[in-house]
């Protein structure tokens, strides 16, 4: 696959977020408030999969991308329920991708576009859904605007 390969949803997600704290019982209120904070104290930073150089080795990728699912699984623990089971449809889709990723030694130039676990990760509208709610929810409620498309080489 000689063409770039955009990955909406799970990437852009995972490329904009980063860690959280944990919480018990808090408000909805403060739920969101923690969840800004989390959200937009990474978006002052940059995410691993932004780091990425134009053509990234296997290992830099399989590190960013799995960096990206630890601080993607870290933002879902303070998500306020409004946003919790989008953020964990993007979790669910970065894990397939880290799965179909891993099976090619990381590179994505090797992904057999034929391959049935590849085509099922492209075809699911869940993930881009759910990955433009959080970036909804990260404009509207907490002010943090993120890349809606990662693009990453193949």
């Amino acid at each position: 696959m000689g063409k770039k390969l955009v990955l909406v949803g799970s990437l852009a997600a995972a490329a904009t977020l980063l860690f959280g704290c944990s919480s018990s019982s808090l408000t909805t209120a403060e739920s969101s408030s923690r969840f800004c904070l989390a959200a937009t104290g990474y978006n002052s930073a940059s995410g691993a999969l932004d780091n990425l150089p134009a053509k990234p080795t296997p290992d830099q990728l399989r590190t960013a991308l799995e960096e990206s699912l630890g601080e993607l699984k870290s933002l879902t623990k303070v998500a306020p329920p409004a946003i919790k089971p989008d953020l964990q449809n993007v979790v669910k889709s970065l894990k397939a991708l880290l799965s179909i990723a891993a099976r090619y030694g990381y590179d994505f130039a090797k992904i057999d576009p034929k391959d049935p676990e590849f085509l099922t990760f492209v075809a699911d509208t869940t993930t881009k859904r759910s990955g433009d709610a959080v970036s909804a929810y990260l404009l509207s409620t907490c002010g943090v605007g993120n890349n809606i498309g990662t693009t990453v080489p193949a």
